[in-house]
């Protein structure tokens, strides 16, 4: 199984080809899924991504907001078959046992 997120152009997480956060994620969704891809090497704080996400007009509801973002993208990522549970700093071997290709 091969799992490449697309930075460029449409953005987006292919799982053998195939897009499957095509109709899950939205503007806001790819938007969070392109900034997490490109800071993947340190932990972003939520009140940094909702600034990448609404600048200014961020919403007096932002965490909830964020929430269901954050819920639609690990969904896909899930799809795309990561172990959500072993992705991060301090994660052991078995989360790099599958390679990820990210283009930009």
């Amino acid at each position: 199984m091969a799992v490449r997120v697309t930075l460029a152009g449409d953005v987006g997480i292919e799982v053998d080809g195939v897009d499957v956060a095509e109709d899950v994620l939205g503007r806001p969704g790819r938007l969070a899924l392109a900034y997490l891809a490109c800071e993947r090497h340190r932990p972003v704080p939520r009140s940094e991504l909702a600034e990448v996400l609404w600048a200014e007009r961020e919403s007096r509801s932002w965490e909830q907001l964020l929430r269901g973002i954050v819920f639609k993208l690990r969904a896909c990522l899930c799809a795309a078959g990561l172990d959500l549970g072993r992705v991060g700093p301090g994660a052991g071997p078995a989360a790099a046992a599958r390679p990820i290709h990210t283009h930009m």
